[in-house]
């Protein structure tokens, strides 16, 4: 959601630490990308989910933003 904190979506279920952590290596550039970060959370309001997390910087004319662009893929859930 563009202009949003991630922290706060869907109740808070984003503010996980380690994911916190990962994205803000992509910003910083000590990584390049994140891949297979797996989180468990209450998404609301569409339930209990298990996701993987995907991440990378977006560039722009060879240049680093402060942007990412993030995959998320539903592993398994209960709604």
């Amino acid at each position: 959601m563009k202009g949003q904190p991630l922290s706060i979506l869907n109740g808070g279920a984003w503010s996980q630490p380690e994911l916190q952590r990962r994205l803000l290596l992509l910003l910083t550039a000590e990584a390049l990308q994140l891949d297979d970060l797996e989180l468990e959370a209450d998404f609301m309001p569409v339930g209990h989910h298990q996701v993987r997390v995907y991440g990378r910087r977006i560039m722009s004319e060879g240049s680093q933003t402060e942007r990412i662009l993030l995959s998320i893929e539903l592993i398994a859930g209960k709604a």
